[in-house]
């Protein structure tokens, strides 16, 4: 099951994109991707919030991928999975953050009702 995804976070000026995109140099929104992202090196399930296909010389170089908890990863020092494995731990951040935007379904974490409203 794929999720689709939010914009980024991270704005650029828009002069250095320019500058970038005559060299070669430019990135593309992931739209959708699996919900989940384990990283090689580390303990805790994320959950993806966004990602972009990045490009050198006008040739795709490497994907990054963004978590709700604020930290990010890359293609190939992790792996996308539809659904986590039994007794995975997950990051509380990004869990509430997902919950809190409804993309969980009910807001709801104990019996609470929570609301996030990301920062665009």
């Amino acid at each position: 099951m794929k999720i689709e995804l939010q914009p980024s976070r991270h704005k650029r000026h828009e002069s250095v994109i320019q500058r970038d995109r005559e060299r070669g140099l430019f990135s593309m929104p992931l739209k959708s991707s699996l919900p989940f992202f384990r990283c090689n090196q580390g303990i805790l399930i994320h959950r993806i919030r966004a990602g972009r296909v990045h490009y050198m010389n006008f040739k795709p170089s490497h994907t990054s991928i963004e978590f709700w908890c604020g930290n990010s990863g890359f293609m190939g020092k992790g792996v996308m999975m539809e659904s986590a494995p039994d007794r995975a731990v997950f990051c509380a951040t990004c869990e509430g953050r997902a919950v809190g935007a409804g993309l969980c379904g009910n807001r709801e974490i104990n019996g609470r009702k929570v609301l996030y409203r990301p920062k665009l």
